[in-house]
This record gives C-alpha cells, structure tokens and sequence, in this order.
C-alpha cells in the first residue's frame, strides 16, 4: 500500500504514514508469514516518529503481541479440530 507522509522507523520495524484512501494514519509491519499488517494511528501517534520514537516503538511491541496471540489462539483451535477428527 502506498501511503503518504511515509517514514521508517529507525530499527525498520515498521513504518508510519498516510492513507489517502481510508483517511487514516496507518502503522505498517510484516508478520511472520511475510503478510503486511496495518494499525490504524492517531495523527498524535503518527507525529511520535519524529518526537518521541520509544512510545511508539511501545505501541508497535503492542500491536505485534497481539497479532501473536491471535495467531497463536488460531493455530490451537486449528489443531484440537484437527485431533477431533482424527478420533472420529
């Protein structure tokens, strides 16, 4: 996705910007898989890149955990439906 007002985090992790489609601020990162993820932002949060960097690295380690825990929840039900039906 293209967005405007692009930058990249100093780490690279992620990278913040503008959607003109949406009209949202986005956060950007890539999961695991290779898949792109997007968080919407604040305009306050979207400014934190260039002012304070640390809280929105904080936010980004959020956003990641969640999207871990999710994956992690799916691939569990995956497996006991996968086991169940091995049994029957």
């Amino acid at each position: 996705m293209k967005l405007d007002k692009e930058k990249i985090s100093s780490q690279c992790y992620f990278r913040v910007g503008f959607d003109r489609y949406s009209g949202n601020y986005l956060m950007e990162t890539d999961d695991t898989f290779g898949n792109n993820r997007y968080f919407i932002l604040t305009e306050e949060q979207y400014k934190w890149i260039d002012t304070e960097a640390d809280k929105l690295e904080s936010l980004y380690n959020e956003c990641v955990k969640k999207i871990i825990k999710v994956i992690f929840f799916i691939f569990l039900i995956g497996k006991r439906k996968i086991l169940m039906n091995k049994t029957d």
